[in-house]
């Protein structure tokens, strides 16, 4: 699927979420159903520290051929007694092609430290890669340094940038930025300087203006041209009573004239729109945009923007997220639609709807989605889902009647089989298919989740019996293979 969207519904799953403790999750299996079947295609596994805070990441590849899991990349950390990273590693597994054309295998290893200072401020960032050869050959191909500096007000007052110089084996300063600070860490004036010669040469400074609550009323952007700083940008805020952001008006004064103007609307507390004009057609080739954002109490969201071009076209898009709620109040559902049109016509139209499901003991084991419309923009349109593995397996009462907790379909059945049961969720549970004399035809163990799908078209057709046990509990039921 689409990463941009995939990481916007995580975020949104995240904010609609109640806050609850959980167990930590120490895997996530990403999967592909591809012929009515669920084929792995990438995995993270986590290690923790004794703080719960992350200690080590694994990203796995899943080679459909082998079957196997083939390494991708490693991310190690090590924090200070204040729980920040100081230390990280990654190492990637990765491929370049030689002077011959060949592919070469090469571990890319990556290092980035950090010095905090009393007041838990970063003082210093530095990233160091490593390449290692197939012959044991390691090269640095690049290196990045970044130093912090803050005035005794713990206010940050100028950074210093450096790139890593193969030849010379040391880091070069290229770039700083360097604040004005007033009371209370309020930047007045912004000046960006670049190295050159051995000396630092300032082109470009932003200076900021208050009114009396402190809010920003303008900013003013120059850059320096023969040794003069010549005013370029005018920008100028206004507010609310409230305090919230009413326009956004820029004005460039050098050169060729531009003016945008921007305008903010809060109807409530859940409604805002947002438009934009402008005449500079190398800014956006509109003369007005106009953007809807809305949250109602369920958290749904909706957003459309429209754009008419220079030459009189309409363009417009439209996004809305839905979301549905159990009896209990977790999440269970979430759509999304997408929709763009020109002119009135649509010319794209995608939904996505995700479903969630959760272990016995209210904790998120599976997201599993599929694309109800795919105008092929995002390519592959088959069903996929993230199965979730935690530090402790659900740890619940399981009902008198165990027989009828058992939810088997499709049957009868000809390609594969969906179970769903509590004992699958609990360590030590062993599944068994039976033929009608009895004979053991295959056999499962170490489930993730109470749900299980498996592949029955092998079996011959008739009557066959699945049979979940572990030491204390046993249960069985039967399905008829066509």
């Amino acid at each position: 699927m689409n990463l941009n969207v995939y990481i916007f519904l995580l975020l949104v799953l995240c904010n609609v979420l109640n806050a609850q403790t959980t167990p930590l999750i120490t895997e996530r299996v990403n999967s592909n159903q591809i012929d009515n079947v669920w084929v792995p295609e990438y995995r993270e596994r986590v290690e923790y520290d004794a703080n719960g805070d992350f200690r080590v990441r694994y990203y796995d590849e899943y080679d459909q051929l082998t079957q196997n899991w083939t390494p991708s990349y490693e991310y190690y950390v090590v924090r200070n007694e204040n729980r920040q990273v100081y230390l990280s590693i990654r190492k990637a597994h990765s491929y370049i092609y030689n002077d011959q054309g060949e592919q070469e295998n090469v571990l890319v290893k990556s290092t980035t430290s950090s010095d905090f200072d009393d007041f838990g401020n970063r003082t210093l960032y530095q990233r160091l890669e490593e390449t290692t050869f197939e012959d044991g050959r390691t090269e640095i191909t690049y290196g990045r340094k970044n130093e912090y500096f803050f005035q005794e007000e713990d206010c940050l007052w100028q950074v210093i940038y450096s790139d890593y110089d193969i030849e010379e084996s040391e880091y070069i300063p290229f770039y700083k930025t360097t604040n004005l600070i007033f009371e209370d860490c309020q930047v007045r004036k912004v000046t960006n300087s670049t190295y050159v010669n051995n000396n630092w040469d300032d082109f470009h400074q932003n200076v900021f203006s208050y009114n009396e609550e402190d809010q920003l009323i303008k900013e003013e952007q120059s850059t320096k041209i023969g040794g003069e700083w010549v005013l370029e940008w005018q920008i100028d805020y206004t507010y609310y009573p409230d305090g919230q952001l009413a326009t956004k008006s820029s004005e460039k004064l050098e050169g060729n004239y531009v003016l945008t103007h921007e305008e903010y609307f809060y109807e409530d507390d859940f409604t805002k729109r947002f438009e934009y004009r402008t005449n500079d057609p190398t800014l956006a080739p509109s003369l007005r945009h106009e953007v809807w954002e809305k949250y109602d109490e369920e958290y749904n969201y909706n957003a459309f923007s429209r754009f008419i071009t220079s030459e009189g076209v309409e363009y417009k898009t439209s996004r809305n997220y839905f979301y549905e709620y159990d009896t209990e109040g977790k999440l269970s559902k979430a759509l999304l639609v997408y929709q763009e049109y020109e002119n009135e016509v649509m010319t794209r139209l995608d939904s996505l709807e995700r479903n969630y499901y959760y272990r016995c003991d209210d904790v998120l084991e599976r997201e599993e989605s599929h694309w109800l419309q795919n105008s092929s923009v995002f390519g592959n349109s088959a069903p996929f889902k993230v199965d979730f593995i935690y530090t402790q397996k659900a740890n619940c009462e399981t009902p008198d009647n165990l027989e009828d907790e058992m939810l088997l379909f499709p049957n009868p059945t000809s390609n594969y089989l969906i179970l769903e049961h509590p004992l699958l969720s609990i360590q030590g549970t062993n599944l068994e298919v039976l033929d009608a004399t009895g004979k053991r035809m295959f056999k499962y163990n170490n489930f993730i989740s109470r749900t299980h799908q498996f592949d029955v078209s092998f079996l011959p057709k008739g009557i066959y019996f699945i049979r979940l046990q572990n030491a204390d509990q046993s249960v069985k039921s039967k399905f008829i293979k066509q």
